[in-house]
């Protein structure tokens, strides 16, 4: 979202968004949401442990590009409604993904979106709203769960409205991203917002796919020397330091090996790692 911004509601069914400090607030009688961009999560980097923050969005994302790109492909399908689950068990992972994606519908189409985060205690006091079958959206919106499981209840009692009343798109796309640690359509949460009575039975028709996706890892060493590289050259501003080089690929056979260990698939222990190299030699942090 911009510093500056137009609204326009049309149709007879809209959403009313709140972006706190950086949007709008339209209030009326009808059901409204309120949705966080991740700008306004942003931390101020006093130190270089600010960096790990995801919303800090120190370094590009680095091979998880398919990733962007099936979650890109998602947003702009045919569907009228469409809701997807991402899975990593570290929180900086489909954190990661969703910052990346809600920034590139900024970047890319600016003013064309209503995209942020739905709290917990938002989402609870949304589902509570007693005309809930009056909310509808007046432009594509993207809305993420984080923490999903936690939201079982009025994920279900949500989904179950959407499924049971989807022509309130009115042309407009409507977008949920769940993001949890695990999930199983066969067991658990996800298993308990699909399955239910007869009333229940489009929620999954909702899914788009029905089963979780889990964003990839970081498999070659020089996906994680990019990683390394792209924090070290963010903390030097931050800690007034040189940015320190890394080893060139086969100048150190212990520090190949050491990078082909399966932990750092996950790119938060390699940030940890590269910080950590400011005060020591990066082939002993590793």
């Amino acid at each position: 979202m911009r510093d500056e911004q137009n609204v326009m509601l049309d149709g007879d069914h809209n959403i009313v968004v709140q972006a706190i400090g950086d949007g709008a607030h339209i209030d009326d009688q009808s059901p409204h949401l309120t949705l966080i961009p991740p700008r306004n999560r942003a931390p101020a980097i006093r130190n270089e442990v600010a960096l790990l923050n995801p919303y800090s969005r120190a370094i590009p994302v680095v091979g998880r590009e398919s990733d962007l790109e099936s979650l890109w492909d998602w947003l702009h399908s045919s569907r009228p409604i469409a809701i997807r689950t991402l899975t990593a068990a570290p929180a900086r992972a489909r954190l990661a993904a969703a910052i990346e994606l809600i920034e590139s519908l900024n970047d890319r189409h600016p003013g064309q979106w209503w995209a942020g985060f739905l709290t917990g205690r938002e989402l609870r006091r949304f589902a509570a709203q007693q005309n809930l079958a009056d909310w509808g959206w007046a432009r594509p919106t993207l809305i993420v769960v984080d923490y999903a499981a936690s939201l079982t209840t009025p994920l279900r009692d949500w989904l179950r409205d959407l499924a049971s009343s989807p022509a309130r798109a009115n042309g407009h796309p409507l977008r949920l991203l769940l993001l949890e640690r695990e999930a199983a359509v066969d067991q658990g949460w996800l298993q308990s917002l699909c399955l239910g009575g007869n009333s229940d039975a489009r929620v999954p028709e909702l899914f788009d796919p029905l089963e979780p996706k889990r964003p990839r890892s970081l498999a070659s060493a020089p996906q994680r020397r990019a990683v390394l590289a792209g924090i070290l050259a963010a903390a030097a501003p931050s800690g007034r330091r040189q940015t320190r080089r890394l080893v060139r690929p086969d100048q150190n056979p212990r520090f190949d090996r050491q990078l082909e260990n399966p932990v750092w698939e996950d790119p938060l222990y390699l940030m940890m790692a590269a910080l950590l190299s400011l005060r020591s030699p990066v082939v002993e942090v590793l």
